[in-house]
């Protein structure tokens, strides 16, 4: 009984939400201060003070916050055209406990405070001018101030942010080092949500991350300003034991002072640059921006191992790698040069992999890597480029968002297992479909087979792919995306799933159409949709949600326009093409294919049958 009221009243919790107004003027550095308080550009309080939410604010809660509006600081002039995200870089004043905080001028950021400011415990300053700003979540700790923007991170990601331990009081501000003269204002809507759970392994290694800072605890920070949460690296969600091999994969790029902060450097670095090793980490030197990883045990302390230096060609193109434990390591995109991947060692000791960038300071740097840390053992899960098939007809070639595919390879399931209800789910007998970091929606899962769609969403020229199951992952493999990649549904038999509009009937050899009846086609990856539909969900009925580029069909030499092309309500990722059949089809089978956005169909045939005469004769 206690546990049901502590769910019913979380659920209340997560449906309460405040909207504010938070004026140009309102300055973060001021939080909780008492009248009278003031910093060294004259903003003070009353006139200044940042907004305080008034929704309950307890330790692990987690926020989103939806802003709109605009304001003007000295970027703009002071004209009022300054949204949310922010502008030219600018920073705020710290005089009293709360943390200085770098990042886009004029922008909506937030700080979390206890009963009261604890003027001597002012934590680490942050910047949010580089890959922080792309943070999906945020764990600031107290008295540290954070960006919110318009509540969406430039990728189109909700953004959310998670109340520290001893959080009592939230308020929302302005960046801006001097706030009297600002106009405009915001609306902020602020609601309290679940802490979402973002993939381990597969997971994403942004470029601000710091392997200096491996293990250590909140508040951490070297020589450059890179501090722990903001700037720790990322920690592998796997089990790691010594003596176990592993292969480390990664894709993406980063930005570093050497790039000035483009994000276009490899995972395999550029130039020269090293780490800084204020704690247990020893240095690591080699090239800018590569993907570098390091061993922990329970904690990162205790002698610390020599420095490393992965400066040459031979020291990156290692067959194998075999760290010490606590000494980082050169990872790279995890490929030799001749195209094999590299094994890395765990050490005795090991119970933890961190993940991170090599560079001397991280806090600035922008980009992310995808990476994912597979087991040296032959039960992972095995998918190959040509294992990706079209679930209609299962032709090769490009995939697109929003289609189905299936996938054929060798233990990608424990058991045979379908959804059940809908929305479909993400997970089937523990098995996932990882599409660039995203799970997918899954029909079936089987030990040689998995059914997918595809997150209508993506938008890349392609597409990683990864599967995991109980939470080990395979190799991942990068498949082309492209808008459009059209197929007809089959049957096991090969027949075409085809259904006669006026008798509801499959249409086969059978029951072969005639010339005028009307058929309903059954299609798969015809591209972008009028009215968008969630990973998962079916079709509507009303709105009907069509196909935005033409769909042409061709039957036997006959040209066919279709009477609707457009997503099959009731059904997920299924398309539904409606098609009449010409007068002068000839008797027999009949090739069908769609075209759409010069991309072709399979061929399916079609039965095709003369109508009958009166006296039961053919004409």
């Amino acid at each position: 009984m206690q546990l049901l009221v502590g769910v019913g009243a979380f659920a209340a919790i997560c449906q309460a939400q405040v909207a504010v107004v938070v004026p140009g003027t309102a300055q973060i550095s001021l939080a909780a201060q008492p009248a009278g308080a003031q910093n060294i550009n004259g903003d003070s309080i009353p006139l200044n003070a940042p907004v305080e939410l008034t929704l309950p604010i307890v330790a692990g809660q987690a926020f989103q916050i939806v802003a709109t509006g605009a304001v003007g600081t000295v970027s703009s002039n002071y004209e009022p055209r300054i949204s949310p995200d922010g502008a030219a870089e600018e920073f705020t004043d710290e005089p009293y406990g709360v943390a200085r905080i770098n990042g886009p001028g004029g922008a909506l950021i937030g700080v979390f405070i206890g009963s009261s400011v604890d003027t001597a415990g002012r934590p680490p300053s942050v910047d949010f001018t580089g890959a922080s700003a792309s943070h999906e979540l945020l764990y600031p700790m107290l008295q540290q101030p954070f960006l919110v923007g318009t509540g969406k991170t430039p990728a189109g990601r909700p953004r959310t942010i998670v109340a520290p331990a001893g959080a009592r009081r939230l308020f929302l501000g302005v960046l801006s080092l001097s706030t009297r003269r600002n106009t405009g204002s915001f609306n902020a809507a602020v609601s309290i949500t679940a802490v979402p759970a973002l993939p381990g392994n597969p997971l994403r290694v942004y470029g601000d991350s710091q392997i200096s800072l491996a293990g250590q605890p909140l508040g951490a920070s070297n020589i450059n300003g890179d501090a722990v949460p903001l700037n720790a690296p990322a920690q592998v969600d796997l089990v790691v034991k010594p003596g176990q091999l592993l292969r480390i994969i990664a894709i993406g790029a980063v930005g570093t002072i050497q790039s000035n902060f483009q994000s276009a450097i490899s995972p395999d670095g550029r130039q020269g640059d090293f780490t800084d090793s204020p704690y247990a980490i020893p240095r690591i030197a080699g090239p800018a921006g590569a993907l570098i990883g390091v061993f922990i045990g329970t904690r990162a302390d205790g002698a610390k191992p020599p420095d490393v230096d992965f400066t040459s060609s031979t020291a990156q193109d290692l067959p194998t790698v075999s760290p010490l434990l606590q000494q980082p390591f050169f990872i790279g995109s995890g490929r030799r040069i001749n195209g094999g991947l590299k094994r890395f060692v765990v050490p005795q000791g090991a119970t933890r992999l961190f993940l991170a960038v090599l560079s001397l300071s991280a806090r600035r740097n922008t980009g992310s890597f995808i990476v994912t840390v597979v087991p040296d053992d032959p039960d992972v899960p095995q998918l190959t480029v040509e294992g990706v098939r079209n679930a209609a007809g299962f032709g090769s070639g490009p995939i697109a968002p929003g289609m189905i595919v299936s996938l054929f390879g060798k233990n990608l399931g424990d058991a045979t297992a379908f959804a059940s209800s809908l929305p479909l789910p993400d997970s089937l007998g523990g098995t996932r479909v990882w599409f660039n970091l995203d799970a997918a929606p899954l029909f079936y899962a089987a030990g040689g087979q998995l059914n997918a769609q595809v997150l209508p969403d993506l938008s890349a020229s392609d597409c990683q792919i990864v599967i995991t199951r109980s939470g080990v992952p395979g190799l991942p493999i990068t498949v082309p995306l492209s808008s459009y990649s059209p197929g007809i549904f089959t049957q096991d038999d090969g027949e075409p799933v085809i259904v006669n509009y006026a008798t509801g009937r499959l249409v086969g050899p059978r029951e072969p159409a005639r010339p005028g009846d009307i058929l309903i086609v059954y299609a798969n990856g015809l591209g972008p949709v009028s009215v968008p539909v969630k990973a998962g969900t079916a079709a509507p009925v009303n709105p009907l949600s069509t196909a935005t580029a033409p769909v042409t069909g061709r039957l036997a030499n006959a040209r066919v326009t279709p009477m609707y092309a457009g997503l099959a309500p009731g059904f997920v990722g299924v398309f539904q093409v409606n098609i009449q059949i010409p007068s002068d089809v000839p008797t027999g089978t009949a090739a069908l294919i769609f075209e759409v956005a010069g991309a072709s169909s399979n061929s399916v045939a079609v039965a095709i049958q003369r109508p009958l005469m009166p006296n039961n004769q053919l004409p």
